[in-house]
């Protein structure tokens, strides 16, 4: 016989075998979404790669996630989730009637290990993320778990542009191989947006300096927000009211809002007469002020408004397109947004209004249960989008 054919009917069984193993690999999904669609938003600047993994909670309040139209894709182990980032999702387990935190991969196998006492929410773009050792000392660790900058910090926070913010007495900042590039010596320090961070040496006055520490407006603010879409809002000692500066520290928009957020969307939520409404970025009311309260700002071409004790949900023209009938709302993430309905229930809505998951629990009036996103986001002094003066 031919050498070649008995090589052929040989390799047969092998061609066989890797084809059956290749056939049975599971499915590798890919859950990305862009939640950036119509510009910078809440979700958008503070989740590096979102993906449509959504927190979910079962009969006993035990979390895991599903994907966007209700299918259960990682089983609910445990006590708390957030949101994925970098592909990786912070968890939280029970032990000892103490929490440890991890994290999990997409498909739910264990990147890091739980046994965190404290640790940040998300992984930044960078791949690193602050957490406490043992000791209440803090550091980063990879996305695998690695130690990859010393923890040495009274605290430390999340990676915004290849910085952040640590501090020891007082604030500074490091980049991403750990090196102290923004001396610790400011009270106040908000993580970089658009190459620009709110600092200050005292509480007081606030300005802004550049990714290496140069001051590019100098402190003359009462109150101040990071920049989005090139605008900021500030408030100065001169007159007690918002507005908006651009990048040389100058008012484009004049002091005259209650309050205010940033950019979201090119549109900014204001307060005018204690009720809100929207502004685009040259400072014309492109939504009345007619609300009692915003959730954040446009997220998804949407933006949850209170009307009265009720939530809804208005397009950028001002137009209710989903009418107010949920006692909370938060922003929208990947087409969903997760609400509290009437009935106490949980539930993910799409941007119809239609109910893609429902909690099988009340929520207990007594309980903080609800893990909206935005305030999520909004926790911690420093992760805040805006810097108001302590006594207010």
């Amino acid at each position: 016989m031919n050498k070649y054919i008995i090589l052929c009917l040989l390799l047969l069984p092998v061609i066989s075998w890797q084809c059956k193993k290749k056939n049975s690999e599971p499915e590798i999904v890919d859950y990305s979404c862009d939640c950036g669609t119509y510009g910078t938003n809440s979700v958008s600047r503070n989740i590096s790669h979102p993906l449509g993994l959504l927190p979910y909670g079962n009969d006993r309040w035990i979390w895991g996630f599903i994907d966007l139209n209700g299918n259960t894709v990682i089983e609910p182990l445990y006590k708390e989730v957030k949101w994925f980032s970098n592909e990786r999702a912070l968890t939280w387990v029970e032990s000892s009637y103490r929490f440890y935190a991890g994290f999990i991969k997409p498909d739910g196998s264990i990147a890091i290990e739980s046994r965190y006492g404290d640790i940040d929410t998300y992984f930044s773009t960078e791949g690193l993320i602050a957490a406490a050792s043992p000791s209440g000392k803090w550091g980063y660790l990879d996305r695998d778990g690695n130690y990859k900058i010393s923890f040495s910090y009274k605290n430390a926070f999340g990676f915004y542009e290849g910085r952040a913010v640590v501090k020891e007495f007082k604030y500074g900042a490091i980049d991403v191989n750990g090196n102290l590039i923004i001396p610790t010596k400011y009270m106040v320090l908000s993580n970089f947006s658009e190459g620009k961070a709110i600092a200050g040496l005292i509480y007081d006055w606030l300005g802004y300096i550049g990714l290496n520490g140069e001051q590019l407006i100098p402190p003359k603010f009462f109150s101040a927000g990071i920049f989005v879409n090139g605008l900021a809002i500030a408030m100065d000692s001169l007159y007690p009211a918002y507005g908006y500066i651009d990048t040389t520290g100058n008012f484009k928009i004049p002091p005259q809002f209650q309050d205010g957020t940033p950019f979201w969307e090119y549109l900014a939520a204001v307060k005018v007469d204690d009720q809100w409404g929207f502004i685009d970025t040259v400072g014309n009311m492109v939504v009345q002020p007619t609300y009692n309260d915003v959730n954040g700002g446009f997220c998804g071409g949407l933006a949850a408004v209170k009307v009265g004790s009720k939530w809804g949900y208005i397009n950028r023209n001002g137009q209710m397109v989903l009418q107010p009938c949920y006692k909370e709302a938060d922003v929208f993430y990947c087409g969903r947004a997760m609400v509290l309905l009437e009935d106490d229930h949980l539930g993910y809505i799409d941007q119809t209004g239609a109910l893609k998951w429902r909690s099988p629990l009340r929520i207990q009036k007594d309980k903080n249960e609800i893990p909206f996103l935005f305030r999520m986001i909004q926790k911690g002094t420093l992760e805040k989008a805006i810097v108001k003066h302590l006594s207010g």
